[in-house]
């Protein structure tokens, strides 16, 4: 089965900072956005993507009055050759993981962020290291730990970690945009992770003044009509989520989200 879901920050990240909101309230605000696109696009169930909240339980009942179904965000893990900021790590993730349990979430992402210090091959040992040993926490929990392909690593070396780590409850959160940062196809991408993808972020982008600028699905370079039948797979054998994530730095939002959520709801209703 395919989940639509939000991410939400990202999507009204620019509201939220005209508004000069702060961290409950701006979790508030894009709940309550994200509820009233699922109203007006009849996606039930809808996940959301929530950041790191300072009162668990309380946004844990804002999502259930709302009707969604919670995906967290827990830390960035520090790929460190320090073994006391290690062990940090590690008790700031356990944390991370049973408030994702508390929120009610069977999935959490984690970022994974280098070390200057550190050499490539380093990064690739530490983050297969480091993931197994979340995973392993998370697995009796049952929560599916997810890493985002951003800049650290090209896909080769995203199997390779994955097959390090070797934890069904530990994979890719494909994000269809970021695959064009790494100067990849994302279509080639895709295929090539699909065995270790557990979570998508369905995003587009356009290349404005240097930049990969969020635009609304369909608006972009992404060949959805070629990627999205490829993730949809994995819906046969389990539920997958499929997040939109605009993120964008010139579009007006309620627009780009709303073509967006339109453009899912046909190609889900055609296929």
């Amino acid at each position: 089965m395919i989940i639509v879901g939000s991410l939400a920050r990202q999507n009204w990240h620019r509201q939220v900072r005209e508004r000069n909101l702060d961290e409950t309230g701006a979790t508030e605000y894009v709940i309550d956005k994200t509820a009233a696109v699922a109203r007006e696009f009849g996606f039930d169930p809808m996940a959301i993507q929530l950041r790191p909240v300072a009162s668990v339980p309380d946004i844990r009942a804002r999502v259930q009055d709302a009707g969604l179904t919670p995906i967290y965000g827990i830390q960035g893990i520090g790929l460190t050759n320090d073994p006391q900021i290690r062990a940090d790590v590690i008790e700031s993730a356990k944390r991370g993981l049973e408030d994702t349990v508390e929120l009610g979430a069977k999935i959490a992402m984690v970022s994974l962020e280098p070390n200057p210090r550190v050499t490539h091959l380093g990064h690739l040992a530490r983050a297969a290291d480091i993931l197994h040993e979340l995973g392993s926490l998370a697995a009796p929990l049952g929560v599916t730990l997810g890493i985002e392909e951003m800049s650290l690593f090209n896909s080769d070396e995203l199997v390779h970690v994955f097959t390090q780590v070797d934890l069904e409850n530990v994979g890719l959160v494909n994000d269809t945009g970021n695959w064009l940062i790494l100067g990849e196809d994302p279509l080639e991408a895709t295929k090539k992770l699909l065995p270790h993808t557990v979570y998508a972020h369905v995003r587009d982008y356009a290349l404005e003044n240097q930049t990969y600028t969020g635009v609304a699905l369909g608006d972009g370079l992404v060949d959805f009509d070629s990627v999205l039948p490829v993730l949809a797979t994995l819906g046969e054998k389990k539920d997958i989520v499929f997040t939109m994530e605009l993120d964008t730095d010139t579009r007006d939002e309620d627009d780009a989200v709303r073509t967006s959520y339109g453009y899912l709801q046909n190609w889900l209703a055609a296929h």
